[in-house]
């Protein structure tokens, strides 16, 4: 790259912040400009701009402590520019994909940015590049119906074939992830997760086939719910189960079963009501630790963060999810959260998931 670039940048960046009428809030006059830079030869280098540009990446900034986002798209320089701010620290994110069907890449980056009152912040992203997986989680109902008896097992993660191809269900790992702070989060080849569930049948095999454009949902437990709590899930009609064999989990024999296979962990595939990760991989390698199975970045498909705070520091590396689904969710609220489209994923779950006041299992 280029030496000149950081100084050419901060240069291009500084005049166009010139000559810009203020605005007359006494509070919300800061400013964020932020460009996007491909590294990876995915875009080509401008040789009058010194730098490889990414136009059209959406951008999205959020205050790390106050309710407020916004998002902008980038120009043909690749800069995005953020006007009457308060003064905070922002979490800056930047998401695209490119390419179509199997070469279809998501290019995204994402850094935190502080602003002071009446200044004008000037940053830049790297964006790295990742493959984009055909089944992807689309619907995680964590949070549990509405009721004073600590009542969460009508849990359920729904999966997603995006491709117009037959996928295929076998020997895949869905895991949680430990939540643990790891300062080597983005250094660190893996992902270490805390329970694993795996399909049936050989990883990368053909004997569970998911359709194109078809949803499949995986039951805490295959069991009509309302029973026990009015405003709870019916899942009774669930098309698979996570089934722990080694804790005397209840069992659906209707419904054919996702197993645990840690023995170590006899306990179900419960997953936090507030922040977690689910992540699902091709299940072909994985690692036992004393504490985590630790899953290679290299077999992972897809990977979902949520957070009810949007302050909370990430504990699943960007390369699988830039951001956070379930802001604003609270626990025993009967809400779930899901994709904004049925398999949109630009690999930022800020940007790909909604909530839902009530959870949607196979896209009803």
């Amino acid at each position: 790259m280029n030496k000149r670039f950081p100084f050419i940048l901060l240069t291009f960046l500084l005049l166009i912040a010139c000559g810009r009428k203020k605005p007359l809030n006494i509070d919300g006059q800061a400013r964020i400009n932020i460009l996007v830079a491909d590294t990876t030869g995915t875009f080509p280098v401008d040789p009058v701009l010194g730098y490889a540009p990414i136009p059209n990446i959406k951008v999205l900034i959020q205050s790390i402590e106050y309710d407020y986002l916004e998002s902008k798209e980038t120009d043909k320089y690749g800069l995005a520019i953020f006007d009457d701010l308060f003064a905070s620290e922002y979490k800056v994110i930047a998401s695209r994909n490119v390419g179509k069907g199997a070469y279809e890449l998501n290019m995204s980056a994402t850094k935190d940015v502080e602003v002071y009152q009446r200044r004008t912040a000037v940053d830049t992203l790297y964006c790295s590049v990742a493959k984009m997986s055909g089944l992807v989680i689309n619907e995680i109902y964590y949070a549990g119906p509405v009721n004073n008896a600590y009542y969460f097992y009508d849990q359920f993660v729904e999966l997603y074939n995006r491709t117009n191809t037959t996928l295929y269900l076998d020997g895949i790992i869905v895991s949680r992830a430990s939540q643990t702070i790891n300062p080597n989060i983005e250094i660190n080849d893996y992902v270490e997760t805390l329970y694993c569930f795996q399909f049936p049948g050989k990883p990368l095999g053909k004997q569970y086939p998911i359709q194109p454009g078809q949803f499949v949902v995986i039951a805490q437990d295959a069991f009509d719910h309302s029973k026990v709590i009015a405003n709870a899930v019916d899942l009774s009609n669930a098309d698979w189960e996570f089934y722990d064999g080694y804790g005397g989990d209840w069992d659906n024999f209707d419904v054919p079963n996702v197993n645990n296979i840690r023995p170590d962990k006899t306990v179900d595939f419960m997953i936090n009501l507030v922040h977690n990760a689910v992540v699902i991989s091709d299940g072909t390698e994985y690692t036992v630790t004393d504490n985590y199975v630790r899953i290679p970045l290299s077999t992972i498909l897809d990977g979902v963060e949520y957070s009810k705070s949007a302050s909370r520091s990430k504990e699943m590396t960007t390369r699988v999810d830039a951001g956070f689904a379930g802001v604003g969710l609270a626990k025993y609220s009967g809400q779930s959260t899901q994709r904004i489209e049925p398999g949109y994923d630009s690999n930022n779950s800020t940007l790909d998931f909604i909530l839902l006041d009530h959870p949607t299992p196979g896209r009803q």
